[in-house]
């Protein structure tokens, strides 16, 4: 069902955690593509120890940048949704789970996100959401961009919380290159 894309470049000191939150998911339908974006530390190192599941392929490349290393593991999708985790960010344990969910109650959405949690190096959290105050826990919106523009300053989601159909990637043509 899903498509995990990691992008990294240099994250030896963090890529196991995000991979083990990959590998720990309760929903169990995925496949992991990691492209090594052309590290220079020892992420290649660190990867190692993953060559051999199944479920992970791990692609090296020069460094292109995050949306070309993006765009490569999309051109390998086998499945209809990618969900995207990067190299110093973990997911819980349910969050593919969480996205089958809604990909079920809402089929023909093309993008899906749940909301993000920021835990901070001095162990600060940002929780705060304003966009789903006084709102229902699910909600479904005809245009994303025009609801998030009311209120920009509310992260609804970011790119490591959300889930994007193969057809919607089909129609907008992946990541525009050089975009952080």
């Amino acid at each position: 069902m899903f498509s995990v894309i990691l992008p990294v470049y240099n994250g030896e000191r963090y890529i196991d955690d995000a991979v083990e939150s990959a590998l720990k998911q309760r929903e169990r339908d995925w496949e992991l593509i990691i492209i090594n974006d052309g590290s220079t530390d020892g992420t290649g190192r660190a990867l190692e120890k993953y060559k051999s599941l199944p479920r992970i392929k791990i692609i090296a490349q020069k460094n292109l940048g995050v949306s070309a290393a993006r765009n490569r593991a999309l051109s390998m999708l086998r499945s209809e949704y990618a969900a995207f985790l990067d190299a110093d960010d973990v997911w819980s344990e349910d969050h593919l789970e969480v996205m089958r969910d809604m990909i079920e109650k809402y089929p023909d959405a093309g993008l899906y996100g749940s909301f993000t949690r920021t835990e901070l190096v001095n162990g600060d959290t940002i929780e705060e959401c304003n966009f789903f105050k006084d709102r229902e826990e699910t909600v479904r919106l005809d245009n994303f961009f025009e609801e998030y523009y009311k209120d920009s300053s509310a992260k609804m989601f970011t790119v490591i919380t959300s889930c994007v159909s193969r057809q919607a990637f089909d129609k907008v043509g992946g990541f525009r290159v050089g975009c952080k």
